[in-house]
């Protein structure tokens, strides 16, 4: 992307942010304590390309838990740990239709994908089980670190006690799925449910999610240390999940408009994947009612509505009013 272009972008990106900075609409999340405390009135977005290059307005430096986004990467870590076939055979790749702590299964009585909280946890008992409570964190902490930088990734221990002392629907599903005889041979239960609520509960802020989504953008390469973390492989797989079930209920209307790979968290979050491009982040705490940030949906279809950046947009020619983006060399997809 050249500079006049890359410039434009975020002459775009800084516009709309503050149209969509309005927006008051929506709640922080209630279920979680903490995240009920947090400053509903903060509100950021980051982007990253892949030829490193950035720009970020609002409260990019804000650190947050990152929540449901976690599930991605660490659904990619089983991935690379275990091969997707083992994986296969304890989640599936399908959207779920039902909502994302709902005790529904697919026909093999496995979680129907790996975004929602029973697939989560699946992920999460696939990662390093041998290991000690301490080495498995610490894993996991690390691969974020080598993504984003080893002084932009924290963890949050009240939001990590809160979630836990509210977690009864998840030990539920997670004791359920013990019962359907899915998970690895020896599983242990609370291990694993520790575990998922340890990775929900680390902070990073709006800067850092746009960084690790231009590695997703990139294939699995660091956009900055042009290291490979992830075959390119384990990353159409994980997209190609995100772009179906990444955004709770709303996933079908969000492929549909928004047309990006994409996670949310409940803290407010969302980052999206744009190919060849590199990575989007945004964070506002109040939420809609499906969960997702008011203001980060709201920026993603004011932005593709200016920019062809829907994955078909490029497809067809009946948006030719868009802007189109070049594509960056250094991309691996």
């Amino acid at each position: 992307m050249d500079q006049v272009e890359w410039d434009e972008l975020c002459n775009d990106i800084n516009e709309i942010y503050n149209l969509v900075k309005c927006n008051k609409n929506g709640n922080t999340a209630s279920y979680i304590p903490q995240l009920a405390k947090v400053n509903p009135d903060q509100f950021a977005v980051s982007i990253y390309s892949l030829d490193n290059k950035y720009y970020g307005i609002g409260n990019t430096e804000e650190e947050f838990c990152i929540q449901s986004c976690s599930k991605t990467l660490t659904y990619a870590v089983a991935l690379r740990d275990n091969g997707r076939k083992e994986v296969d055979k304890h989640i599936g790749r399908e959207p779920s239709g039902a909502r994302f702590n709902a005790f529904v299964f697919d026909d093999e009585n496995k979680p129907f994908n790996p975004l929602i909280n029973s697939g989560a946890i699946m992920s999460a008992s696939m990662v390093k089980p041998e290991c000690n409570d301490d080495k498995r964190f610490e894993y996991m902490i690390d691969t974020w670190k080598s993504i984003v930088g080893k002084d932009n990734v924290g963890f949050n221990n009240a939001v990590y006690l809160s979630e836990k002392n509210t977690a009864n629907r998840n030990r539920a599903l997670a004791y359920l799925m013990m019962e359907n005889n899915i998970y690895p041979e020896n599983t242990n239960i609370n291990k694993t449910l520790e575990f998922y609520f340890q990775l929900c509960s680390i902070t990073m802020n709006c800067k850092s999610m746009a960084k690790y989504a231009a590695m997703l953008a990139n294939g699995g390469t660091t956009i900055d240390t042009n290291i490979e973390l992830f075959n390119p492989s384990i990353i159409r797989d994980l997209l190609c999940i995100m772009y179906s079930a990444g955004m709770y209920d709303y996933s079908g209307r969000w492929s549909f408009d928004i047309g990006l790979p994409a996670k949310s968290g409940v803290s407010g979050v969302i980052f999206a994947v744009v190919p060849h491009i590199g990575g989007i982040s945004v964070y506002s705490p109040r939420l809609d009612k499906l969960g997702n940030s008011v203001r980060g949906v709201e920026f993603f279809k004011m932005l593709t509505d200016r920019y062809k950046l829907h994955i078909f947009d490029t497809l067809i020619k009946c948006v030719d009013n868009k802007k189109s983006i070049l594509k960056v060399n250094k991309s691996k997809l």
